[in-house]
């Protein structure tokens, strides 16, 4: 079992992108937690969240649709006008976010204006990196994805390192750092495949054809991405609302560590999979379900562990992670550790359905979950705190998770076997 897993060069290097990505985020987020005060930290993470909702709306569910149509493009030698209209598209959806902005300046208070401007910056740029690297990871172009990621992570840690010791840090200097590295990472993706963006191939008829095709695909996801913010951000505006910014930040670490493990897993898996189960659903629409049910053991064993680590060693894992400062958050770890796996395992099962291009119906699942995240987490926060954070977070999770699991299992078992007749019929 070793011996195949170490001769799998694909597996190897989505495993060193993913291990290069959370040691990365963890490393940044040390030096964050260290450097920020907790208030200060609190406006970060409410800034991320926001970073979160643009990201989403709809460039992720955007993103989900050229991971989707990649192989199919390329299969009829139209990679090149794809690629050349997707950054069209996207700079064309961006100009609303650029509008709200502007408009929001004389709103917002002095904490945010000094950061409005890097802070678009760093999301557009942002949304360009999701995108060039869905593009390659799904074109299966590994070992560039795995050279990026250390590329971004690099320049992020070294720049913020050398501003944390010889300057001041701040959230205004922390965008600046992040768009440099995203920057250069959109830069060099592009440099690296210039002979797919070709101007001459920009037009409007193409830009159209590209946009129906990833819109078909991905519209429901569009509506999955607004409740999949309130299932991940809810929480964070909610604790805003009713205590502090200090508190934002407690919550808001210790949620983050809590969803490395399982962003991890789904990274490697989702990362490492859907390319490959993209390619073969195209031919076999039962591949991805052989796929998808080998997985689900181990993760549960996984998840089961880490409660077990995280009950004895929570404490250890913010010094080592963090700072010490937010030690005494530390007994959140194990119900948010089970909430995460919820998450985690509900987002594999899913797999099937993208491959099959059927997203409408996950809908029902985000949009159930996402509406309790919201109208449970204001009462549960209101009237017990962090602690109704902590349980909104795990009830969220848990009907997400058994909401999307009836979901999958019924199109398997009742409606892929009527699609798979119906297409032999057609034969």
């Amino acid at each position: 079992m070793i011996k195949k897993i170490l001769s799998n060069k694909e597996l190897l290097l989505v495993s060193a992108s993913q291990i290069v990505q959370i040691l990365g985020t963890i490393l940044f987020t040390k030096i964050l937690t260290v450097y920020l005060t907790k208030e200060s930290y609190g406006y970060y993470s409410l800034a991320m969240s926001l970073v979160a909702v643009v990201t989403l709306l709809p460039f992720s569910a955007f993103n989900e649709g050229i991971g989707r149509f990649l192989s199919i493009y390329k299969e009829k030698g139209l990679l090149s006008n794809m690629l050349s209209n997707v950054g069209v598209i996207y700079s064309l959806f961006y100009i609303p976010y650029i509008v709200i902005s502007l408009i929001a300046y004389s709103f917002i208070d002095e904490n945010w204006r000094k950061v409005l401007i890097v802070l678009n910056l760093f999301v557009f740029f942002e949304i360009l990196k999701r995108a060039t690297r869905k593009i390659e990871n799904n074109d299966r172009n590994r070992r560039f994805v795995a050279k990026s990621t250390l590329l971004e992570f690099f320049i992020k840690i070294l720049l913020i390192s050398l501003v944390a010791f010889y300057s001041s840090l701040s959230i205004n200097l922390i965008f600046v750092v992040l768009f440099i590295s995203n920057f250069l990472v959109v830069a060099w993706s592009v440099t690296e495949r210039k002979n797919n963006y070709r101007i001459n191939l920009i037009n409007k008829n193409s830009c159209l054809s590209v946009f129906n095709k990833l819109s078909s695909f991905s519209w429901p996801l569009l509506v999955w991405s607004i409740f999949g913010w309130f299932l991940n951000m809810a929480n964070r505006w909610l604790i805003d609302l009713f205590l502090t910014k200090e508190n934002v930040a407690e919550y808001s670490l210790i949620s983050s560590i809590s969803l490395l493990p399982s962003t991890t897993i789904t990274g490697i898996l989702g990362v490492f999979l859907l390319p490959i189960i993209y390619q073969r659903a195209n031919t076999d629409i039962m591949y991805p379900w052989i796929i998808i049910k080998k997985t689900v053991f181990f993760q549960i064993v996984f998840y089961l562990s880490l409660i077990v680590f995280f009950i004895y060693l929570g404490p250890l894992v913010i010094t080592v992670l963090a700072s010490e400062k937010y030690i005494n958050s530390s007994w959140m770890f194990p119900n948010l550790i089970i909430g995460s796996g919820f998450f985690a395992i509900g987002q594999v099962l899913t797999y099937e359905i993208f491959a099959l291009k059927e997203t409408r119906r996950l809908l029902v699942s985000t949009i159930l979950p996402g509406i309790w995240s919201v109208v449970g987490g204001y009462f549960l926060i209101k009237y017990y705190g962090v602690y109704g954070a902590v349980i909104n977070f795990v009830t969220t999770y848990g009907l997400y998770l058994i909401l999307t699991l009836i979901t999958v299992v019924n199109y398997h078992f009742k409606i892929l076997p009527k699609k798979a007749n119906k297409e032999l019929t057609l034969e």
